[in-house]
């Protein structure tokens, strides 16, 4: 849905079960804040709370996040999928639609990759397609499988976003932002995109202050111990993060 940060690896760092709530530590502060988003979803019959452990007070004051009932709305309606892609421009940047891996044992996969691309998105005019691939030149590895989307104009890069974003290659959840164009001409493949905390209260913000890293992992190792002792065994689940 594009509300992680962390896209090729999975974003939760620790996990820790203390009696009834789980304590996650996810990878990045975003992660841990846009994890709140999906406070009320629906697993295997339960309803899953997620909110911060109630010594943080880390957060910045008035901020507010959407529930799991808001976010999925957004995504069937496409508003999420525009919100999480940056401000608009001409390209977009896919990231990772295959590995270094993928494309030495296939040798036509990045004209595959064009090709359907083309096809996806006919109803639209595409100027160019830059795709990364391994042993190019000057190629940063962390660059590799990405590709660059070059828009006739803002409307068909929105379009275009609209059609892609959430969809699936080679296995690969196919995340889309859009990118620079200024970077784009610079060829500035490896531009880290600012990372975004989406919010009910004021829309998307770039960071939240946060307890450094020493403070928050001894509240969290307190009241992780805290909750295991008062376990009573009664019905419910609960999720916190940060």
């Amino acid at each position: 849905m594009g509300l992680s940060s962390t896209l090729d690896e999975n974003p939760v760092d620790n996990l820790q079960m203390g009696g009834r709530a789980a304590f996650l530590q996810m990878k990045t502060v975003e992660d841990a804040a846009n994890l709140l988003n999906l406070d009320g979803i629906s697993l295997k019959g339960a309803v899953l709370r997620f909110q911060r452990i109630k010594t943080f007070d880390g957060g910045v004051a008035g901020v507010s996040f959407f529930n799991w009932e808001e976010i999925y709305s957004q995504w069937l309606s496409g508003e999420l999928r525009m919100r999480t892609a940056g401000v608009p421009t001409r390209v977009i940047r896919i990231h990772s639609m295959a590995t270094s891996e993928q494309f030495n044992a296939q040798p036509n996969l990045n004209f595959e990759i064009e090709q359907e691309l083309r096809q996806e998105l006919a109803h639209l005019h595409i100027r160019s397609v830059t795709i990364i691939r391994p042993n190019a030149s000057q190629t940063n590895e962390k660059d590799v499988g990405k590709v660059f989307l070059e828009m006739n104009n803002i409307e068909d890069a929105k379009a275009a976003l609209m059609t892609l974003k959430g969809r699936s290659y080679n296995g690969r959840l196919v995340d889309m932002k859009f990118f620079p164009e200024d970077r784009f001409r610079q060829q500035q493949w490896g531009f880290e995109l600012p990372r975004m905390i989406l919010t009910s209260s004021f829309g998307t913000v770039q960071k939240e202050t946060i307890l450094n890293t020493a403070a928050l992992a001894k509240v969290w190792k307190e009241e992780s111990a805290q909750t295991s002792n008062s376990a009573n065994g009664q019905g419910g689940n609960a999720s916190r993060s940060y």
